[in-house]
């Protein structure tokens, strides 16, 4: 019977939660580093390195505490999924655009004439101030007003469903052929491979963590 990897799926939810909320506010309101708007997450590499560092005293005193390492392919793959929805792999590009071909009409452009009249009114937000809020700033004191949003959200989140869902069974085809036969390289994903090899002696610490070269590199920034 397989194992249900309950450890592997909290840890990464956890981290998920901590990539598009802490992460994503970093990024999208006070301006600091994209954690998460690369081909390689940062955030998740971040991340996964805290979570090999802290599995590695539990492999020596509780080993039946510790992830294994199926159980880390398993929470730094969520992040790195979780690490392309919240910022500019979907809802910081899907959200304004909801509302630009409002925002950024003008007599000059008519968007007005062009392009408002062809666009479901399900697709994007009908509330003219909703749409101004979201560009300018809200009053304080106001709430923030969902329920213009609300359909929108749900239409396109649908589709955002399908679309990784489709990705996903895209994966499930390609990749016996590319990574079995083909023996394609994967050059992104050698740091998180290298931070997972258990180690080949009785030491319980992998060789990534015992590399000197690793530390020095990690110590100069």
């Amino acid at each position: 019977m397989t194992r249900i990897p309950f450890k592997a799926l909290a840890i990464g939810t956890a981290m998920c939660l901590v990539i598009s909320t802490v992460m994503s506010y970093g990024h999208l309101v006070m301006g600091s580093v994209q954690w998460t708007g690369d081909f390689i997450s940062a955030g998740a590499i971040l991340l996964l390195f805290s979570v090999v560092l802290l599995n590695t005293p539990l492999r020596i005193l509780r080993s039946h505490w510790a992830l294994t390492p199926q159980d880390l392919v398993i929470v730094y793959t969520m992040m790195i999924v979780g690490s392309g929805i919240p910022t500019v792999g979907l809802t910081a590009q899907l959200i304004p655009f909801l509302g630009e071909v409002f925002y950024y009409a003008t007599p000059e452009n008519e968007w007005a004439l062009l392009l408002q009249p062809h666009i479901k009114p399900w697709l994007v937000p009908q509330d003219e101030l909703a749409v101004w809020y979201f560009f300018e700033g809200l009053p304080q004191g106001l709430p923030i007003p969902w329920g213009a949003w609300m359909v929108p959200l749900l239409a396109w989140g649908s589709f955002a469903v399908a679309l990784y869902l489709i990705m996903i069974a895209m994966v499930s085809l390609f990749h016996r052929q590319w990574a079995k036969h083909e023996r394609l390289v994967y050059p992104l994903i050698q740091l998180p491979v290298d931070m997972l090899k258990e180690s080949d002696d009785a030491s319980r610490i992998n060789p990534f963590l015992r590399s000197k070269a690793m530390w020095l590199g990690f110590a100069l920034p």
